[in-house]
C-alpha cells in the first residue's frame, strides 16, 4: 500500500512538469483617462462687419422744377454787341474805361467810388421785358453794376444794382435826386465775387416793374409817373480796388 502511494505521488509531479506552463497573467490596463475637454476663448473682433445693406431700387428721375423765368412777349430787338457801337452812348468811369467787342460790352473802374455808364440810344421803351448777361471779371466786397431802365436825361432812371458780395437793390434817381424802392438785401442768386455770372431781367408793365434775377423774381415795385426811356448797364467801384464786368446779350422783348 505504502509502495503504491508513492508511485501515485510521483506520477502526479510527473504528468503537472510535462504540461505547458500557463501564460502569464496580464496586469490589467487601466482605463483610459478622459480627454481635458477644450475651454473654448473668446475671439475679439476689433472690426466687425458692416452689415450688407440691400440696395433700394432707384426711383425714375424726375422732371426738374424750372423756375417760370422772365414773362415776355415778341421779341423786339437782340444786341449781341458785335455792330451796335453806334447805338450806345458811353460814359466811362474816372480812370476806367468802356469797350465794346468780341460780342461783350465790358466796364472797368480802378479808383474809390468811381461810376461809369453806357445807355443804347434806341429804342425808347415805355413797357418791356428786358434780359442781360453779366460777367464778373474783377469784383469784390461792395462793388456794385447792373442795369439802368427808362433812363431819360439828363437824370431820371431807375437802377437795378446787384453788389460783388451777393446782394442786390434798386435806386430811383428822379431830377437828379435818388431814393431806394428796394434797399440793399441779400439774395442767392448774385455770385459773391469773381469769377460768376448771372442773368438780369425787369419787365416793366404801366406803373408796376417786376425785377428778376437768373428768371427768378427778386422784387416789384410801382412807378408813380412812367414814361419811355432807353435802357443801359453800369457799375459803381467802392474801395478802388480794380472792378471789370463784361455784359453779353442783351434782349428786349414785348411785356
Amino acid at each position: 500500500m505504502r509502495l503504491r502511494a508513492l508511485i501515485g505521488i510521483f506520477l502526479a509531479f510527473w504528468v503537472g512538469g510535462c504540461l505547458p506552463a500557463p501564460p502569464p497573467k496580464t496586469p490589467p490596463t487601466p482605463a483610459a483617462s478622459p480627454a481635458p475637454k477644450e475651454t473654448a476663448t473668446p475671439t475679439v473682433v476689433w472690426f466687425p462687419p458692416t452689415p450688407t445693406r440691400t440696395p433700394r431700387p432707384t426711383p425714375a428721375p424726375s422732371t426738374p422744377t424750372v423756375p417760370p423765368g422772365l414773362p415776355h412777349g415778341a421779341l423786339i430787338l437782340s444786341d449781341a454787341f458785335l455792330n451796335s457801337a453806334p447805338l450806345w452812348l458811353f460814359n466811362p468811369a474816372p480812370g476806367g474805361r468802356i469797350a465794346l467787342e468780341g460780342g461783350e460790352l465790358t466796364l472797368t473802374a480802378q479808383q474809390p467810388r468811381a461810376y461809369g455808364f453806357a445807355v443804347r440810344g434806341q429804342p425808347l421803351l415805355r413797357d418791356f421785358a428786358v434780359q442781360v448777361d453779366a460777367g464778373l471779371n474783377l469784383c469784390q466786397g461792395m462793388d456794385e453794376y447792373g442795369l439802368i431802365l427808362r433812363y431819360t436825361p439828363p437824370n431820371n432812371f431807375y437802377r437795378f444794382a446787384l453788389s460783388c458780395d451777393g446782394q442786390v437793390r434798386l435806386d430811383r434817381i428822379y431830377n437828379g435826386t435818388a431814393t431806394s424802392p428796394q434797399p440793399w438785401s441779400l439774395t442767392g442768386q448774385a455770385p459773391r465775387g469773381a469769377p460768376g455770372s448771372v442773368t438780369l431781367g425787369a419787365r416793366a408793365e404801366g406803373k408796376e416793374i417786376a425785377f428778376y434775377l437768373n428768371g427768378v423774381l427778386q422784387f416789384t415795385i410801382k412807378d408813380p409817373a412812367p414814361a419811355a426811356g432807353e435802357l443801359g448797364v453800369f457799375i459803381r467801384s467802392d474801395t478802388g480796388a480794380p472792378l471789370s464786368i463784361s455784359f453779353r446779350t442783351l434782349q428786349v422783348w414785348e411785356p
